[in-house]
């Protein structure tokens, strides 16, 4: 099996090989390799996290009783080491450190979670009963969907394969239409507006990045959509150029799209919906395919969109991003909303979660494995909150003895 899924690796493998520019640098155990932190690092390779909570915590003197790359592993390790309290304060020397940064880096594990705030009154995107039916099949894809998506939100979607994430998207960005229901975007009912009117103001990011790629360089594919749009060339260089750098493409402006690497086929379709400069944009499994690097490159573009104002969805199956990055959940089941809330509020509830084949992010599935009696939070998102709190408990109970 070949795969970026540490915790699948850990879950399933008996044994690990650890590539980096066509050369293999470890192999060995999941607990051996994935314990190489350093080297993890410099192969862009992230760790299960349990296994970067154990790195955390050593980072400030405090060691589990084994190294962890499961969960169980995890959960017993916390639970001995705050039931060790206070003899193990004799031995060990234990400081804190400042919180981290909210920006992400390759540097820092986990970052804070962005809060979710109040929906804007003025909406982006307003979904009324919707239904879509594929045909001539009949097949429902979308059924009686309502909801609004507030200017300047960063809103996921997940739910399992045929949930109807990528129906909904383009029924969004006009490339579908409802078969019931309306769908309006900054206003403009979908049905009675062209695709090519609505791309100024909405972009769309396909998951196979193949079904967008058609010119023969990276940078005639960037400026395709932008000249389409009879802008003076002045402008067309503009756009292509800040696309170019935001994307870090500069080594491929003159390769052939189709020919690139999957992860890089994406960054150029990423691209080429940037330089239209829509408002809203949509991505559709945007980091298929990409490494920790980029999947962190990618999700960081669209955080500082969405700081510089663009109103973001996303449709993923990557729940430790959505933690990490979306203010709000929507989990479709079957074409229907199941749950609409903040991630800490969605992910609090894996039992209706099972029902559409999701499961939280391996560390909050951690926070609710542990015994009530640690008085631990049971909603955390990130490693970092995990590993505060716990740092935080043992504090307590030093003070208190």
């Amino acid at each position: 099996m070949a795969t970026h899924k540490s915790e699948e690796v850990a879950q399933f493998a008996d044994r690990v090989l650890i590539l980096h520019q066509g050369r293999l640098i470890a192999q060995g155990t999941p607990q051996e390799v994935f314990e190489r932190e350093g080297l993890l690092r410099r192969a862009g390779i992230r760790p299960p996290q349990v296994s970067q909570l154990a790195i955390y915590l050593k980072e400030r003197s405090l060691h589990l009783s084994e190294f962890p790359i499961t969960t169980e592993q995890a959960r017993r390790g916390i639970e001995q080491l705050l039931n060790s309290l206070p003899d193990m304060w004799r031995e060990t020397r234990f400081f804190c450190r400042p919180n981290q940064a909210s920006d992400c880096s390759l540097d820092v594990l986990e970052c804070q979670t962005t809060l979710y705030q109040a929906k804007n009154l003025v909406s982006d995107i307003k979904v009324e009963n919707l239904t879509y039916i594929y045909q001539p099949y009949g097949v429902v894809a979308l059924e009686d969907v309502s909801f609004e998506v507030g200017k300047g939100e960063f809103v996921a979607i997940i739910g399992q394969n045929g949930a109807g994430k990528t129906t909904l998207l383009k029924n969004i960005v006009g490339l579908l239409k409802p078969t019931r229901g309306r769908m309006l975007v900054e206003g403009f009912d979908t049905r009675q507006t062209t695709v090519a009117e609505l791309s100024r103001r909405v972009g769309l990011i396909l998951q196979n990045p193949d079904q967008q790629l058609f010119s023969q360089t990276v940078e005639e594919e960037i400026a395709f959509g932008p000249r389409n749009l009879n802008l003076p060339d002045p402008e067309v260089v503009r756009r292509v150029e800040e696309a170019i750098a935001m994307l870090g493409l500069e080594r491929f402006r003159q390769e052939f799209p189709l020919a690139l690497a999957i992860g890089d086929r994406v960054r150029v379709v990423i691209a080429s919906v940037l330089a239209m400069e829509p408002h809203i944009i949509l991505l559709d499994e945007p980091t298929m395919g990409q490494d920790y690097r980029g999947h962190h490159q990618i999700m960081g573009i669209a955080k500082r969109l969405h700081q510089e104002g663009h109103t973001i969805v996303i449709a993923t199956h990557h729940v430790d991003l959505v933690a990490e990055y979306a203010q709000r959940v929507i989990v479709l089941r079957k074409g229907k909303i199941l749950l609409d809330d903040t991630p800490a509020a969605v992910f609090s509830q894996p039992e209706v979660l099972l029902r559409t084949h999701v499961a939280p992010p391996q560390i909050t599935q951690l926070a609710q494995a542990l015994p009530a009696y640690l008085g631990l939070p049971r909603n955390v998102l990130t490693v970092v909150e995990l590993g505060e709190a716990v740092i935080g408990k043992l504090v307590n109970s030093v003070h208190h003895n």
